[in-house]
């Protein structure tokens, strides 16, 4: 008789002696998906450490991790120019153009 393997989900579900907190993983093409960029996107910005997006290595496999990405999202939001305080620009004195300064 074959005895059907339950996979690594079933060894590491939690029971009543020792509840555990696995975050999902998720791939490089999923998590461009949720962030809107192409997978090639992800490569850029890991080999060139872009941005500080975290990341795992799982084997030899890259995997990110859904807060991971909420949180990087929430940091890239960028306040509306119509909430910032508005610049106060001070010219000491007014600029003439070249034309004006002209005598003929």
């Amino acid at each position: 008789m074959e005895r059907k393997s339950q996979g690594p989900s079933a060894s590491l579900a939690p029971n009543a002696t020792s509840p555990i907190n696995v975050p999902t993983l998720l791939t490089t093409e999923q998590a461009a998906r949720v962030l809107g960029v192409k997978p090639q996107t992800l490569s850029i910005w890991r080999c060139k450490k872009r941005y500080g997006l975290r990341y795992r290595k799982v084997g030899g496999s890259v995997r990110y991790v859904m807060t991971d990405l909420l949180k990087f999202l929430e940091e890239a939001a960028v306040t509306p120019a119509a909430i910032r305080k508005p610049a106060i620009h001070r010219r000491s004195s007014p600029r003439r153009s070249a034309r004006s300064a002209r005598s003929f």
